[in-house]
């Protein structure tokens, strides 16, 4: 955990989660939140002169990761509870694509390191390819998962126009293609029975996991579904899960807007 120094005595500690978020901490009296009244979200916080804001550019002192992280999201809470306060800063929330469709590619979270570095995977407009997005490190473990991820059989190129990111394209197998429509169209339970227990292998799902409810349209989430928002019989006609954003699951979209 690294420390930021901070006017009047007060003490601002943070760490890097992965290559999506990280996480500040502090004990002091101090902190000033400035919360949106319409969302009840917070747009920004500060302790004595420091201040981080939605928008802001995180610049943080962990030299192996060249790159600064920027602030989408700041919200309540961290992992470590000893402290006064805690926050956890997302840069980028994790897409859909990255549940339901880099299975298609075989191996499994580990091989694609899907906890660290890996930003998410995207689907290219025409439902061919798959984008992996991570933040660049100089380490050696950072070494060792280029090296996977180029000798995978489906790899295409690397794309290193972003500054602190790498880009791995791959190759969607053909069999899968039809899938990757049903995905962006939200029909989850529509999904190929081989690509519903790829995935399934790939995040070591359990048969009361969310995901797998959803693929499998489990009848005691359709339940609770109905329970939760009032409703009765639409959700055994529907998906069960958000149809996704094509904002946040197309690359050609995605990269207008990256930060």
């Amino acid at each position: 955990m690294l420390s930021l120094k901070v006017e009047g005595g007060n003490q601002v500690y943070y760490r890097l989660l992965n290559g999506r978020m990280l996480e500040i901490y502090t004990d002091s009296n101090s902190v000033m939140e400035n919360i949106e009244e319409e969302t009840n979200r917070i747009l920004s916080v500060s302790v004595g002169d420091f201040a981080i804001k939605i928008g802001d550019y995180f610049q943080h002192e962990r030299e192996e990761i060249p790159s600064s992280y920027y602030v989408e999201e700041i919200m309540r809470g961290g992992s470590k509870p000893h402290f006064k306060r805690a926050y956890t800063i997302r840069s980028y929330k994790r897409n859909k694509g990255t549940n339901y469709i880099l299975p298609c590619l075989g191996n499994d979270y580990l091989f694609f390191d899907t906890n660290d570095y890996l930003i998410n995977s995207y689907l290219n407009i025409d439902f061919t390819r798959l984008y992996l997005l991570y933040r660049f490190s100089k380490t050696e473990y950072y070494s060792k998962i280029e090296s996977r991820l180029v000798n995978h059989p489906r790899f295409v190129t690397t794309d290193s126009s972003i500054p602190g990111f790498d880009i791995f394209i791959f190759n969607i197998p053909e069999e899968h293609q039809e899938d990757a429509k049903l995905f962006m169209k939200g029909k989850y339970s529509k999904l190929s029975d081989n690509l519903k227990f790829d995935i399934k292998s790939f995040y070591k799902l359990t048969n009361n996991s969310f995901t797998w409810k959803v693929l499998t349209k489990d009848p005691k989430l359709i339940a609770q579904m109905e329970t939760k928002f009032g409703l009765t019989k639409i959700f055994h006609s529907i998906d069960l899960d958000e149809i996704p954003d094509p904002n946040e699951e197309i690359w050609e979209r995605f990269i207008k807007n990256f930060k």
